[in-house]
């Protein structure tokens, strides 16, 4: 009988696209102790790149890789100029 092992990742913490606040964004995140730190580079030319521990994706890679995650929090970094 074959058993399926689940490998299914932690909670990972995905920045939606690349601007001015992305990698203070990344060092918020790191800062608080989170490890599982994935991009989603909508501009991306390659499907992946690493820099670091942190993981940039194609819109398209991403949905394959981060179906493996229990738990997606999502970010967006808003310019404090355009907060209400």
């Amino acid at each position: 009988m074959h058993q399926h092992l689940s490998k299914k990742r932690k909670t990972e913490h995905v920045i939606l696209g690349v601007d001015m606040g992305t990698s203070d964004l990344i060092d918020i995140l790191k800062r608080s102790g989170n490890r599982n730190i994935s991009v989603i580079d909508y501009e991306a030319e390659a499907d992946k790149l690493a820099l670091g521990s942190t993981m940039f994706y194609s819109p398209k890679l991403a949905k394959r890789e981060l179906e493996n995650s229990k738990k997606i929090v999502f970010h967006k970094y808003l310019d404090p100029k355009l907060r209400r």
